[in-house]
C-alpha cells in the first residue's frame, strides 16, 4: 500500500463497505474515491480530512504516509501511550530525588562553612 488511493481501498474493505457507500459516508461526489483509486491519482486534502472526520480511529499518519498502524487505538499506541506516563512517574520521582538530594548538599555545605 504505497498510495493514499491504495490505503483507502483498504480502508473500504476493511470496513466490509463499496467505494459508493464510503463515499455517501464521508460526504464525498459519486465516484471521487472510485476515480481516484482506479487512476492510483491524488486526493484532495479535503477528502483526506473528510475521511479522518468520519472515522476518527484512523491514524492521519497511517492515511497520508502509510507509516505506523492504520488505527489510533491499536495495540502499539496504547502501549506506547502506557510507556510515556511511566518514564513520566520515573521522571517526577526522580526530580524529587535531585531535590532532596540538592537540599542535603547545601546543607552539608552549609555546615563545612560553620566549622
Amino acid at each position: 500500500m504505497n498510495s493514499i488511493p491504495q490505503r483507502i481501498k483498504y480502508l473500504i474493505n476493511k470496513y466490509n463497505l463499496n467505494v459508493a457507500a464510503f463515499e455517501k459516508q464521508i460526504g464525498a461526489s459519486n465516484s471521487t474515491i472510485a476515480s481516484a483509486i482506479n487512476k492510483d491519482s491524488n486526493i484532495s486534502g479535503g477528502i483526506l480530512n473528510k475521511i479522518l472526520i468520519r472515522y476518527t480511529e484512523i491514524s492521519p499518519d497511517w492515511l497520508m504516509t502509510g507509516t505506523g498502524p492504520m488505527l489510533r487505538n491499536s495495540p502499539e499506541v496504547k502501549e506506547n501511550v502506557q510507556t510515556i506516563a511511566d518514564k513520566d512517574k520515573i521522571i517526577a520521582s526522580q526530580d524529587i530525588i535531585i531535590s532532596l538530594l540538592q537540599k542535603n548538599l547545601a546543607d552539608c555545605e552549609a555546615s563545612k562553612k560553620s566549622d
